[in-house]
């Protein structure tokens, strides 16, 4: 009978670790889901400040609204 409380014993730290473990990887997976987010941002930002002023015109978006955009920072946007 002791046996058996032992190895419940083991079994539960055995499911605890792997529940620590999974929390982990997904921790991981969240911080490199918001870096791909971040470059994702600040490739378009860098895209955007490249667009001809003539083509912001005829989309109605001024120069001043594109150096607001471009210049905000790639975690706010």
């Amino acid at each position: 009978m002791t046996r058996l409380v032992i190895e419940t014993g083991k079994t539960q730290a055995a499911g605890s670790s792997n529940s620590h473990l999974s929390a982990l990887v997904d921790l991981l997976a969240e911080g490199f889901q918001a870096l791909e987010t971040w470059r994702r941002r600040h490739k378009a930002s860098q895209q955007f400040a490249r667009v001809e002023s003539r083509l912001l015109r005829d989309l109605g978006i001024s120069e001043a609204q594109r150096f607001i955009e471009v210049n905000k920072p790639f975690w706010e946007k």
